[in-house]
């Protein structure tokens, strides 16, 4: 590993140290010490996406009317966006490692809201399989980022409730869409429905444009500050982030 990589690990861990240097005393010990913001507009963006998936279950006879599908070819749809997602699983991970995870977390909101407009005026079959793909990479997008913001505003005793309040959003959001597919298609159209879901997509990606990404590492040293009882400067870090000694 060069010295430029070890150099930007130091960084890393200095603004780690003064993010947590400035938070009150009372805070250092709370299960949420930047807030619960972060967790729920992650919660939100994923309740979304998953939200548009589950909308073709109960939007699916409406679009097979719609293109003229068979089973066989509608079966196709949800495989679409499985695909979606393992084509994107290892480059999200990769841009949320390397680029700030709001950037990415937020990227991922508006791509998910065009592919779901995308997907209400797909004038054929293949467009609208396109969409769906697109739409499980839109989905993947957003795990590794919205993860990795979530471990490093909790620290470890709240940061597993934190990812179950996230998680629960995201196998909330199935049932929610089919649900709502079923409703919205009957009432207005599926093509229709798939618009009117663009518009809380919208908001959430403003939701997201408002959080403040925390410095990379700060759930490691709120640990360790749980541990010790008192924040550790940066030059006493000795965590992954940290520079290695340089013997003599």
């Amino acid at each position: 590993m060069g010295m430029a990589t070890f150099s930007k690990q130091s960084g890393a861990t200095r603004d780690a140290a003064t993010e947590l240097a400035g938070l009150p005393p009372d805070r250092l010990t709370a299960a949420a010490p930047l807030g619960w913001r972060i967790t729920i507009v992650c919660s939100m963006v994923a309740l979304l996406e998953t939200t548009a998936v589950g909308m073709v279950g109960g939007a699916l006879t409406d679009i097979q009317d719609t293109f003229g599908l068979n089973d066989t070819l509608a079966g196709l749809i949800p495989t679409a966006a499985v695909l979606g997602s393992l084509l994107a699983a290892v480059p999200s991970a990769n841009l949320a490692d390397r680029h700030k995870r709001v950037l990415v977390l937020g990227s991922a909101a508006v791509l998910w809201t065009l592919v779901v407009l995308g997907s209400a005026i797909a004038p054929v079959f293949a467009l609208f399989l396109f969409t769906r793909v697109a739409l499980g990479a839109a989905a993947q997008l957003n795990n590794p980022a919205a993860s990795s913001l979530i471990a490093d505003a909790h620290p470890a005793r709240a940061r597993a409730r934190a990812y179950g309040y996230e998680r629960m959003a995201n196998y909330l959001g199935l049932p929610m869409g089919i649900a709502l597919g079923a409703a919205l298609a009957e009432a207005l159209g599926w093509r229709t429905a798939f618009a009117v879901l663009a518009v809380p997509g919208v908001l959430a990606a403003l939701a997201v444009a408002t959080l403040r990404e925390p410095p990379r590492g700060l759930g490691d040293l709120l640990d360790r500050r749980g541990r010790q009882g008192s924040a550790p400067p940066a030059e006493e870090w000795h965590g992954p982030l940290a520079e290695p000694a340089v013997g003599p």
